[in-house]
């Protein structure tokens, strides 16, 4: 990094391997091809003849170099700063949206201690640059949508559509505020605490990706993408359309930019890689053969692709602005990725039967259509689950680990019909966190003790910490202990087995005569 903003003289040189001046080469070309695009479009007005950018170091490296009290000290003063330079409204209070904005062009007010993760500041800068290129090229259609509509409303959302992708949010909450910084913060931490090395979910989540996969495909998409899927040519056409579906974990494990903490977050969700390998074999099952074999796929062929994909799978780059504000996503935490596209879709492809059906053409549309097939498969796979749970055969009050784990895999294969549950909209998991902390505070104050030995505490001890206990300890740990009414014991995993009989009793022998 020095030697990028150094004057490059033979000591700067010397400091460094025949690689790094490959690499410091490399980054240097790429940052004058960036600069004179931004000139040219007059988003950078001012810069350096070694031009680089720069982004604040965070809360790890803060503490890395300076230890835990003075490094949380000084990120959490940095925050504000970084705060100021995040707006969506110009000098005149303006919502800003047809302009050319480009967060590194803003000028930075107060000093920056850098972060010194080379790959990540590349990578962070790149990305913007290439959004904001993006974003160029249908700019001119977007002034020309909001003069046609006329509407004041719908200009205005325009442009806090075009802020959202340029990565700035409209919301009540400053974004890169403190406030924001702490609801993202305990955002990760009850993600982490839910799902993190949750073997039963984990699982169950591939069941989701593959109910997801065979809304948005058919039979033979499906076969053929799993066919391709473990051949030489479909890893190749994976590797070079990575960024369509992601990086694997092995990928990502040995990425620079993903820093010690995203690497952590990694293994712990390892199990949760469901939806990309249903993005993936989407993709292959839907190239033509030539595609497939040459590699040469056109831009608009990989949109079509991508967005048939996202009728019923999370895709990030197609989120909402209430999605994207810092309220929306925490109050749509573990909803918003899987429900929103199958309910939209869902909902969709309702209104065309209803209309198909006003048109005496309702069979019709069911048996020749896409939309018609999809309809056919979410309901024959719901009525499939709630029949297993009306037999009997199936104990939604099993909280043992296979219990769990069917119940799970279940729900999963019914998340089309979960998605239209009322529940799932109005429940709030951080809000449930918020009720758990209160109730631990309110069992303290009482004092309130076990009567009895429970899972949580045995007799005579606080309830509060017993509470402690169940609201804080991580799912992946939980899992491992056996329940209040289970068969596994204390310790260890329920698998919710039957015991084995009891041994019979051997008969006595006879006693042995004297001599």
């Amino acid at each position: 990094m020095n030697y990028l903003e150094s004057k490059k003289t033979t000591d700067d040189m010397a400091k460094l391997t025949r690689e790094e001046l490959d690499l410091a080469e490399w980054i240097q070309n790429r940052y004058i091809q960036m600069r004179d695009r931004l000139i040219e479009t007059e988003t950078l007005k001012k810069y350096r003849d070694s031009y680089f950018s720069h982004r604040p170091k965070n809360l790890l490296e803060n503490i890395r170099d300076d230890g835990a009290f003075k490094g949380l000290k000084k990120w959490w003063k940095q925050v504000d700063e970084d705060a100021m330079r995040i707006t969506p409204y110009d000098n005149d209070g303006n919502i800003m949206g047809f302009e050319a904005y480009f967060k590194y062009s803003n000028r930075r007010t107060g000093a920056l201690d850098p972060s010194t993760n080379l790959v990540k500041v590349v990578e962070d800068y790149t990305n913007l640059f290439h959004t904001k290129q993006a974003l160029d090229r249908i700019l001119p259609k977007a002034v020309a949508y909001s003069k046609i509509m006329g509407d004041a409303n719908a200009q205005k959302f325009i442009k806090q559509w075009l802020n959202f992708k340029k990565g700035i949010r409209w919301d009540f909450i400053k974004q890169g505020g403190k406030m924001d910084k702490v609801l993202g913060g305990l955002k990760a931490l009850v993600y982490l605490r839910d799902l993190g090395l949750n073997i039963a979910t984990g699982l169950a989540s591939w069941a989701g990706a593959f109910h997801a996969l065979t809304i948005a495909g058919n039979k033979k998409i499906i076969q053929r993408g799993l066919k391709r899927r473990f051949t030489k040519l479909g890893n190749a056409r994976v590797k070079e359309n990575v960024h369509l579906f992601g990086r694997g974990i092995a990928e990502d494990l040995v990425d620079p930019s993903r820093g010690l903490t995203g690497k952590a977050e990694d293994l712990a969700m390892i199990l949760f890689r469901g939806d990309r390998q249903a993005k993936i074999n989407y993709f292959l099952g839907n190239l033509t053969e030539a595609e497939y074999k040459t590699g040469k796929i056109s831009g608009e062929r990989m949109a079509n692709i991508k967005l048939g994909w996202a009728e019923t799978m999370p895709e990030r780059s197609m989120k909402s602005l209430l999605e994207g504000s810092a309220l929306g996503n925490v109050a749509l935490m573990y909803k918003s990725s899987w429900a929103f596209p199958l309910i939209q879709t869902t909902g969709f492809n309702v209104i065309k039967l209803r209309n198909a059906i006003k048109t005496k053409q309702g069979i019709k549309f069911l048996k020749t259509t896409r939309e018609g097939h999809q309809l056919l498969k979410v309901t024959v796979t719901g009525l499939a689950v709630i029949s297993l749970y009306l037999s009997g055969k199936v104990d939604e009050n099993d909280y043992s680990f296979s219990g769990r784990l069917i119940n799970r895999v279940l729900r999963e294969s019914a998340s089309s019909l979960s998605a239209f549950n009322p529940q799932t909209w109005t429940s709030v998991r951080l809000t449930s966190l918020l009720d758990d902390v209160y109730e631990i505070f309110e069992l303290f104050v009482k004092q309130e003790r076990y009567k009895t030995d429970s899972k949580y505490g045995d007799e005579g001890t606080l309830k509060a910490v017993g509470k402690a206990k169940q609201t804080f300890t991580p799912v992946g740990i939980s899992q491992f202990k056996g329940q209040p009414s289970g068969g596994g014991g204390k310790g260890g995993i329920d698998l919710g087995l039957p015991d084995l009989p009891s041994l019979p009793d051997l008969p006595s022998l006879p006693d042995l005569p004297s001599i």
